[in-house]
């Protein structure tokens, strides 16, 4: 096993797919949770996030999912509408 992030996995069932697209102008990282919900983070090329942040990002983006989709109202396939889920997600864009 190679040295990573503290307690992340490697291999194939590592959820974070790591940079799937980089353009011009953005870089997109990619997760995939084990109900494969996509998770998807979108980062200026002027930002360049160290793995170990982008990956602690996704943890918490997909500790707020699991969250969300617990509640008794959530839909599976349909847009979050919890204003705790998105209070979550725009802390997150703020780090």
């Amino acid at each position: 096993a190679g040295a990573g992030a503290a307690g992340a996995l490697s291999g194939p069932k590592d959820p974070y797919l790591g940079m799937v697209f980089p353009t011009e102008d953005y870089m997109v990282y990619a997760y995939v949770t084990n109900t494969r919900a996509r998770l998807l983070l979108l980062y200026d090329d002027l930002t360049v996030p160290a793995e170990g942040e982008v990956r602690e990002t996704f943890r918490r983006l997909h500790a707020a999912y699991a969250d969300a989709m617990s509640s008794p109202f959530a839909h599976p396939g349909h847009r979050i509408t919890s204003p705790a889920f998105a209070a979550k997600v725009a802390a997150l864009a703020d780090r």
